[in-house]
């Protein structure tokens, strides 16, 4: 769902853009700011803040995310550590693309 989302409002933009090269990075760059901070947890982060009274202890295994599954072990420092790789992705991204000639 969150892909289909991120790919509509990249496509978007794309559409209603000039479509030069520098816009086809920008969509991607779209693409990105919506997808990766779903992939490195911020939705989990968030909850835990907003409404779960704080992050859980470091003991605290974090079963339901699919990082467990394909690791074995996910805790609140892993999940940091995802968070904050693909929030340098998405910034790296936008860095090329805002950099990029016309």
């Amino acid at each position: 769902m969150v892909f289909g989302f991120g790919l509509a409002v990249g496509f978007a933009y794309w559409l209603g853009s000039g479509r030069s090269r520098r816009d086809f990075w920008v969509s991607l760059c779209i693409f990105l700011s919506v997808v990766l901070p779903f992939l490195g947890g911020l939705e989990n982060i968030l909850w835990f803040v907003v409404w779960g009274g704080g992050l859980p202890d470091a003991n605290v295994i974090w079963w339901w995310t699919p990082w467990y599954g394909l690791f074995g072990f996910w805790n609140i420092f892993m999940q940091i550590t995802a968070l904050c790789v693909t929030f340098s992705v998405v910034v790296a991204f936008w860095g090329l693309a805002l950099h990029r000639p016309e």
